[in-house]
């Protein structure tokens, strides 16, 4: 069971919640707060961060994993279009499309992207990019508090973590608005059938509440809900909302404003922690729900940012891996031995056959290769099983016999093989100057020890008296070729 950190770090105070996952569920365990009083931007304000952080972590198991994520005030996150075509290349061309709306040199930033819409013709994503300072500013605190992050999510986009979390977000109809109220921004995520399609971080917070704007707050929520419907998305089924303060009077202010179901956010119950103050750690366990979702998120930790390799947590699993290699080891012995059988049933299979093949072409069984093509090559009575000369070679032996002096034309040849009785017989017909020609080529034929007979066919003239035509039939049969055909004769008649 895996047990995960999520760390939501405010100017005013650090808030963290505890999940425990498995393959099959996942619960928040715990939660913590603690405050940070050194205002933000004094001296000792990041020292503050260091030991907020230690004193929520203190008294707790180590976790597997650490993850955060960057403020929104810190983020720029963008929508671009391109044509489908470019799904594939989206690394390479995003730095181009994202200099032209942030303020940075590329190599001054971060930039990650997570898929918000994608059809046969275009591909829209959300682009985010924050400044490296940023990012080693606050790796840099989180290290020395203890708390190597994994992941480093991206300011309001990091809300969607809540529909891994939380199963009437992840299956109601419509586009679902997350709002959290934090002590000096709000962060709103539309999310469109389970995935960010919208996150902006507003400078309005608690305090603005707290002094009587909050009618601001929702002309600025009012405004970004107009930002989504620019870009083709329905108004909001339901807003959620969630904060460190004030989330039920907000849900009412915002409603009466917007026109829009409001809902304070209920998250699951956890032993020991009243439900009431539950709302306050909602980013918090956002982030540490955020390895349950499928696909591709933000994350700040890439390139030189990237988290170096938990040896510590390979320890820690020690029990687990060995178990696991040892599962692997017990299935490829099983494995092992059915391939096992499986091959040695075909060689049984095969040496059937050849016992088989071998008696009834050598009249002898073999067992093996090597058996085999001694019987091939001359260790038996039979020489070999083939005709010493096969088409072609009858064909080389009849063309060889037509003098290279004398002008020939081919009008039909014809050759037939019987391997099993391994002789032959054959036909050429043509055209010659003369009969003295034909004869030349009959008698030719009639002195090659494998020609048996020769007949001779009639000769007629052709016309303007331009040659010959004639025709001569034949058979084959070599000398070594009857030898072997009788032995195979009284084999088989042996056998009978």
């Amino acid at each position: 069971m895996a047990r995960i950190l999520g760390l939501d770090i405010d100017p005013y105070g650090v808030r963290a919640a505890w999940l425990e996952s498995s393959f099959r569920s996942a619960q928040l365990t715990g939660v913590g707060f603690a405050p940070i009083h050194t205002p933000p931007g004094s001296e000792g304000h990041d020292e503050a961060v260091v030991e907020a952080v230690r004193s929520v972590l203190l008294g707790h198991k180590a976790p597997d994993q650490v993850i955060t994520s960057m403020r929104g005030a810190d983020v720029s996150i963008h929508s671009i279009e391109l044509p489908a075509a470019l799904a594939g290349r989206l690394a390479e061309v995003l730095p181009q499309e994202v200099s032209e709306v942030i303020p940075f040199d590329l190599d001054q930033v971060v930039i990650d992207h997570q898929l918000e819409q994608q059809t046969k013709t275009h591909v829209r994503v959300l682009v985010a990019a924050v400044r490296k300072e940023d990012v080693r500013a606050q790796l840099d605190l989180l290290r020395r508090a203890g708390a190597e992050p994994r992941e480093l999510g991206a300011g309001a986009a990091s809300l969607d973590g809540l529909v891994a979390l939380l199963p009437s977000l992840a299956s109601a109809e419509g586009p679902q608005l997350l709002v959290h109220l934090g002590d000096e921004e709000t962060d709103c995520c539309l999310v469109v059938d389970g995935r960010t399609v919208f996150a902006r971080s507003l400078s309005l917070g608690a305090d603005a509440v707290d002094s009587g704007r909050a009618g601001l707050l929702a002309q600025e929520l009012a405004r970004c809900i107009a930002a989504t419907r620019a870009r083709g998305y329905d108004v909001p089924a339901r807003v959620h909302v969630s904060g460190v303060r004030h989330p039920s009077y907000l849900a009412a202010t915002l409603e009466a404003v917007l026109a829009v179901p409001t809902v304070a956010l209920e998250l699951p119950a956890v032993p020991g922690v009243d439900p009431t103050v539950m709302p306050a750690f909602a980013r918090a366990a956002a982030l540490t729900a955020r390895p349950l979702r499928k696909g591709r998120r933000f994350d700040f930790r890439k390139g030189e940012f990237a988290p170096p390799r938990a040896i510590h947590g390979l320890r820690e699993h020690a029990g687990k891996l060995a178990f696991g290699a040892a599962l692997v080891f017990v299935s490829f012995a099983f494995s092992s031995y059915i391939r096992f059988q499986v091959v040695a049933s075909e060689r049984a299979a095969l040496e059937t056959q050849l016992r088989a093949t071998t008696k009834d072409l050598f009249g002898t069984e073999a067992a093996t290769e090597t058996e085999a093509r001694a019987l091939m090559t001359g260790g038996t009575r039979i020489t070999d099983p083939r005709p010493q000369y096969d088409a072609l070679g009858v064909l080389d032996i009849v063309t060889g016999k037509i003098p290279t002096t004398v002008h020939h034309e081919t009008q039909r040849l014809r050759i037939e093989v019987d391997d099993e009785a391994r002789e032959a017989t054959f036909e050429i017909a043509g055209s010659l100057p003369t009969i003295g020609d034909r004869d030349t080529i009959a008698t030719g034929l009639e002195q090659h020890e494998c020609v048996t007979q020769i007949e001779r066919g009639p000769m007629t003239p052709m016309p303007n008296n331009a040659g010959q035509n004639y025709r001569l039939e034949g058979a084959f049969q070599c000398p070594a070729d009857v030898a072997a055909a009788q032995a195979g004769e009284r084999a088989q008649g042996g056998d009978r």
